[in-house]
Order: structure tokens, then C-alpha cells, then sequence
């Protein structure tokens, strides 16, 4: 928050230092262009501190911040074409027309390639969230930019060599190009991210879903397998006919109750035997005797329950 009034500050700075000749009654035109120079700098920095700090959010946001980061390009440039279809409608203004088309196809340039610049930073921040190569991303963005301004130059080079009997229509086609292939780096950039962003949230749900079902699949296997277990026994306990047979059954129990008894206490002695010295013993002990205490306890509170 305190960034964002530190930048809003920067902003209002800036236009008292392009205004500062007029202001101190100054009549220097160097003076002019260096306050010019200098305050447009200052400018460009604190709105993109501005842009920064209010559209640079999650990808729950990419949406919004992506149509606030394209009006703020949009809504400076509108003019200039509007402007030009205007001055063409007038015949007293077709002598400045040629010119004003120059200047307005290269200030939708210059503009369009800074907030492109800020909005290529948006998306690779967006890349980045959800664990894309933002090396590949940049590169084929910054082909689609040079392309558009490859494009965007052309047409200005055609204006400035352009006959001036054919100077108002050509006008008008040029400036209005420039101004629509400069909007195409947004489309593509946007297009790209929010194809990614989809595909993301896409499998991230799908792998949310399949763990939830192997959890649960977890749970209900372990279930079925001891319900299927006791109902096993009993089935098996059901078919012995007689006292005899429950009696032999009963001393076989017994017997692997005991074999398997010793074989853990063989476990235990085996153990022990990796116990060197007298140190690690006591250790041992104390382990034992703590483990005892904590069964006990334990007992003594099923008991109190019960």
C-alpha cells in the first residue's frame, strides 16, 4: 500500500517537471526538452511501479489484470486514430494530415512496445506459477513482437513516402493498421498463458481426484479385506463337527502362538547382540522400561473406562 502512494506521488512529480518550464516562466528550449526528457522518464517508471503494484497478482486474477494492463495501452492510443479519421473528413486540416499520421504511428509503436514489455512480464510471472519453461515463452512472444513491429514500421515508412494527392486515404488505412497489429502481441500473449493457466488447473484437479479415490480405495480394501478375513475363519470354524475337532484346533493355535513367540524373542536377542557397549545397553533398557510404563498407563486407562 505504501508502494503504491510512494508511485502515485513519482506520477504527479512527473508532469510538474515536463510542465516546470511554464510553470517557472522559463523561455529555454533546451531547458524544455530536458524537462520534457526528464519527466517523461519519471513518467513511464511510476505507472509502470503503478502497473506492478495493483496487476501483478495470482492466476486467480490473470483475467482482470490482463484486461486492466491492455485498457491502460488501449485507452492513450484510441485518439490518435480517431483523430486522424477526423482531420481527413476537413480539407483545411489535409495539409497537416501526412504528418499527424507519422506522428501517431510511431507514438502507437513506442507505447504498444512498452506495455507489451509490462505485459510480458504478467504472463512470465503467471508461467512461472504454474511450473512452465518462461525461457521458451519469452522467446516465441518476443518473435510475435518484432513481427508486430516489423509490420507497425512498414506502414509508417509507406506514409512518409506516400504522394500527397493520396495522402487521406492512405492515411487513415496506415494508422488504423498500426493500431490494430499493434494489439495482436496482447491477443497471442493472453491466449498462450490462459491455455496454459486451463491446462494446469486441468490436471491439478484431475490429480486431486484420482489421490482422493486411492485414499478412499485404501480405506475401503483395508475394511473388506478384515471383514472378509473374520467371515473366512468363521466359515472354516462353522464346518468342524465336533468337540474334538474345536479341541485339536485350539492346541494347534497354542502351538504357533508359542513358535512365534519364540521366534520374537529370537528377533529381540538378535538385536541386542548389535548392542556393543555397555552404554548402548542402558540405553536400551531405559527405551524398555519407558515403553513398559507407556503399555501400562494405557491399560490402566481401558481399564477406567471399561
Amino acid at each position: 500500500m505504501k508502494s503504491k502512494k510512494l508511485w502515485w506521488v513519482l506520477y504527479l512529480v512527473s508532469f510538474i517537471i515536463i510542465f516546470s518550464p511554464s510553470i517557472l516562466k522559463i523561455d529555454n528550449s533546451f531547458f524544455e526538452r530536458v524537462a520534457f526528457f526528464i519527466g517523461s522518464l519519471v513518467l513511464f517508471i511510476s505507472i509502470t511501479g503503478l502497473l506492478k503494484s495493483a496487476y501483478f497478482n495470482k492466476n486467480e486474477q490473470f483475467n482482470k489484470d490482463s484486461l486492466y494492463i491492455f485498457l491502460s495501452c488501449l485507452l492513450p492510443l484510441v485518439p490518435l486514430p480517431l483523430e486522424t479519421i477526423i482531420g481527413a473528413v476537413f480539407p483545411d486540416t489535409h495539409k497537416y494530415l501526412k504528418d499527424f499520421a507519422t506522428f501517431s504511428a510511431v507514438i502507437i509503436i513506442v507505447l504498444s512496445l512498452y506495455f507489451w514489455i509490462i505485459y510480458l512480464n504478467r504472463c512470465i510471472k503467471a508461467i512461472v506459477e504454474i511450473r512452465k519453461d518462461k525461457f521458451f515463452f519469452s522467446i516465441k512472444m518476443i518473435r510475435l513482437m518484432l513481427n508486430a513491429i516489423l509490420v507497425c514500421f512498414s506502414a509508417t515508412v509507406i506514409i512518409c513516402f506516400l504522394p500527397n494527392k493520396q495522402i487521406v486515404l492512405k492515411s487513415i488505412y496506415q494508422v488504423v493498421n498500426v493500431f490494430i497489429n499493434a494489439m495482436y502481441p496482447f491477443i497471442d500473449m493472453y491466449t498462450y498463458v490462459r491455455s496454459e493457466i486451463d491446462e494446469f488447473n486441468k490436471e491439478e484437479k484431475e490429480h486431486s481426484e484420482v489421490n482422493e479415490t486411492d485414499v478412499l480405495n485404501k480405506e475401503t480394501n483395508g475394511k473388506n479385506k478384515e471383514k472378509m478375513q473374520y467371515y473366512d475363519v468363521k466359515e472354516f470354524v462353522d464346518k468342524l463337527a465336533t468337540k474334538k475337532d474345536l479341541y485339536k484346533l485350539e492346541n494347534k493355535i497354542d502351538k504357533r502362538r508359542k513358535k512365534l513367540k519364540k521366534e520374537q524373542f529370537s528377533d529381540s536377542k538378535r538385536y541386542v547382540k548389535k548392542f556393543a557397549t555397555l552404554e548402548n545397553l542402558d540405553n536400551l533398557k531405559k527405551i524398555i522400561d519407558e515403553k513398559r510404563d507407556e503399555l501400562k498407563n494405557n491399560n490402566d486407562e481401558e481399564k477406567h473406562v471399561d
